[in-house]
């Protein structure tokens, strides 16, 4: 009987090793598949991300708005004008005209030519981000060899590492694509915010909000890749696996497993810290 239940026990062991321990790695695979997605895609212009996208917010979206803009760069002007008319605690002087149709003329000539210097300005960024090289090897983890007396803790602490790894892999995914959706939204509205310029020291604000932000959006790519590269050499320099089998509670394998899943949470919270960083140090 006890070698009937013995044979049983191995077979039913066998069984789950087959099935379920190939999984043990999986949190490893998500998180290299991620990376891989991401860099493949991380210096690539608007332009080139998305060209569909980009050809709707450019050609249809932009011209659509250039031609309330053009509209508004006149009215603006004049209801400028009208409101230093009207206010009579301040007349009107021959340099608030000569500013006035000086904003004017800038306006109209910028929005001429405001398509080119939205490419001028997404392509400085991407050539910028071209220069910065990141060592991928640096961001991917290995896969651990399984201490097979260690393997059912090991495929459930791998199994939290699932939900570690999807949680880091769509915040970086997020973090990199919401960057574009953002440029091509301020591409379909940039004629509204450039017309006003012509609208006064009050009005002109939007255009100057505008700028910054389109300017910060597209050199987040810049921060957020410097980011990347010094968080993965960050994580890949710390040794956490002695310290955490020195509590001789783990297996090896298994003390690399928590720290891979470290360095992932370490690394993705650099990338995600970038966009404060920007909003901090440049005022973007």
């Amino acid at each position: 009987m006890k070698i009937i239940v013995a044979s049983f026990l191995t077979d039913a062991y066998q069984w789950f090793a087959d099935t379920f321990l190939p999984i043990g790695n999986l949190s490893e695979s998500i998180w290299n598949a991620g990376v891989q997605l991401i860099m493949s895609y991380a210096l690539d212009s608007p332009q080139d991300f998305n060209r569909p996208a980009w050809t709707f917010a450019i050609s249809d979206l932009f011209s659509i708005s250039k031609s309330v803009g053009i509209v508004l760069v006149n009215l603006l002007f004049f209801a400028n004008f009208i409101r230093a008319a009207t206010n009579l605690k301040q007349n009107i002087t021959l340099e608030m005209c000569v500013e006035a149709f000086a904003k004017l003329v800038f306006a109209n000539v910028l929005m001429l030519k405001l398509d080119t210097a939205i490419r001028a300005i997404t392509n400085a960024t991407t050539n910028f981000a071209g220069v910065i090289s990141v060592n991928q090897s640096t961001l991917t983890m290995d896969i651990v060899d399984l201490d097979i007396d260690w393997s059912f803790t090991y495929w459930l602490i791998d199994l939290v590492g699932i939900f570690i790894a999807g949680f880091c892999v769509f915040s970086l995914i997020k973090a990199f694509f919401i960057r574009y959706f953002d440029i091509y939204l301020l591409i379909a509205v940039a004629p509204l915010a450039i017309s006003t310029i012509s609208g006064g020291h009050e009005i002109d604000n939007t255009a100057k909000a505008w700028i910054k932000t389109f300017i910060g959006k597209c050199f987040e790519v810049v921060i957020m890749l410097m980011a990347l590269g010094i968080g993965g050499y960050f994580a890949s320099s710390l040794d956490l696996s002695q310290y955490i089998t020195a509590v001789e509670m783990f297996a090896n394998s298994i003390a690399i497993k928590i720290s891979h899943l470290i360095c992932m949470l370490i690394i993705t919270t650099a990338v995600r810290s970038s966009d404060e960083f920007t909003r901090r140090a440049f005022g973007f």
